[in-house]
């Protein structure tokens, strides 16, 4: 009985006392003009190469104009002049064969439940095409300004993106990449 109500205490605890107890579901998304976002493809470095999990690819979307929020103005430097003040939501994702789909969903559970961060920055997505699968594998994503945890500047924007080649076949990744609807940019 006493374990019982320790434990019962514990979870209440973590419950009132995390960074946010909102469920995500509770999350909206901000859809902006797909000409504020890019696309670029990455270098694959050896962390990105497991034995038995190889990407094809890396890439990254990505809002090439600063999200400004009420927080900017505490910021040194960010009165109007400085147009770099502000958050540029961006996602990375390694590419992967669609055969290895179970490996991939196990590789996004571990990423969430291991992240630190909570919706809309913690990492672990994944969206299933026709013959490539994206994973984000970074723990915490940008995706969340500072003022407002529960706006995600990235999920409804990435989703619009990915459902113009979501059901098409490609044979390269690079095919894939040049029916995006958003422009290919340089990523930092």
């Amino acid at each position: 009985m006493k374990n019982t109500l320790i434990l019962s205490l514990l979870f209440l605890s973590v419950d009132l006392f995390s960074q946010n107890n909102q469920p995500a579901r509770d999350m909206t998304y901000r859809m902006d003009s797909l000409e504020l976002w890019n696309y670029d493809i990455l270098p694959l470095n050896k962390d990105d190469r497991i034995k038995e999990n190889n990407p094809v690819s890396k890439i990254v979307f990505f809002r090439i104009a600063a999200v400004r929020d009420s927080m900017d103005k505490n910021l040194p430097g960010s009165g109007n002049k400085n147009k770099s003040a502000g958050l540029k939501p961006a996602v990375i994702f390694n590419v992967y064969p669609v055969s290895v789909l179970v490996k991939i969903k196990a590789m996004s559970k571990k990423v969430i439940l291991t992240s630190s961060c909570q919706p809309p920055d913690r990492g672990g997505n994944y969206y299933e095409l026709t013959n490539f699968v994206l994973l984000n594998l970074t723990s915490c994503t940008l995706c969340a300004t500072t003022s407002n945890r529960q706006v995600d500047l990235c999920k409804g924007n990435i989703d619009r993106i990915l459902s113009v080649v979501a059901n098409k076949e490609y044979k390269s990744f690079e095919k894939l990449c040049k029916d995006l609807p958003v422009k290919k940019g340089k990523y930092y």
